[in-house]
């Protein structure tokens, strides 16, 4: 029975120096945060937070990680203080700040479920109000923002494949189609129309020609051989001297 007494405040005066220990760890990670060397702040609260389980010591961490701007390393630091605290107060702090931190990473979505969490626990919290106004408006444009790129993706597709189609389909026949067919001058189609003059009809005029010219070549000296022989005939009128 004495040595389980023994025991008993030899545990108790463990936890106290661990908390002791903890505690002064806690003011160190404190001065490192006020000369604004967040990381070895976080080290320190982390440290901490192995000796002192409290709720405190992961809060003050996630806010050193906030600072260092190690958002997802923050975020769970704040989820660690929210299942360790303890009172509304401390749940509302952790849900205020890890909204803080999904804020900062673009996740609005997130960060407005956090900051109603944190109006659950603390209805008056005017700020938590006013970031939850903010962060519904980003989510809303975010939202908005994704639907015209999902537009723009899905016409692009839509153009792209349209493209794809058009350079498999085989060319149109030039010379079918009306509207390629050049306008023609109605001139050089009436040309095109009358029949050209026959070969052998040509030379038939021509042989015609060339015989009745002889012809008349014909005639004009037998004319003239008459009007010769008409000539020489000796006229019947003399005279006596």
């Amino acid at each position: 029975m004495r040595l389980l007494m023994i025991l008993i405040l030899l545990g108790t005066f463990m936890q106290a120096l661990l908390a002791q220990s903890g505690h002064s760890l806690s003011r160190k990670a404190d001065k490192l945060y006020r000369q604004n060397n967040y990381e070895e702040a976080a080290k320190t609260y982390d440290n901490a937070a192995s000796l002192d389980k409290s709720a405190k010591n992961k809060y003050n961490k996630g806010n050193a990680l906030l600072q260092a701007k190690k958002m997802d390393e923050a975020v769970q630091s704040y989820s660690e203080a929210i299942e360790s605290a303890e009172n509304s107060k401390e749940k509302a702090h952790a849900y205020y700040n890890r909204g803080n931190a999904h804020f900062k990473k673009e996740k609005y979505q997130e960060s407005v479920k956090d900051y109603r969490e944190a109006l659950k626990y603390n209805p008056d919290d005017n700020q938590a109000k006013e970031n939850l106004a903010i962060a519904k408006k980003k989510l809303k444009q975010q939202k908005q923002q994704q639907q015209q790129d999902q537009n723009n993706q899905n016409k692009d597709q839509k153009d792209e494949n349209k493209d794809q189609k058009d350079q498999q389909q085989p060319p149109k026949d030039q010379k079918n189609d009306p509207k390629n067919e050049p306008k023609q001058d109605p001139k050089q189609n009436e040309d095109k129309q009358s029949p050209p003059p026959q070969k052998s009809k040509a030379n038939m005029d021509k042989a015609q020609a060339e015989r009745l010219m002889q012809m008349m070549d014909e005639q004009q000296k037998n004319t003239q051989k008459k009007l010769m022989r008409q000539d020489s005939k000796p006229s019947k009128s003399s005279k006596d001297w």
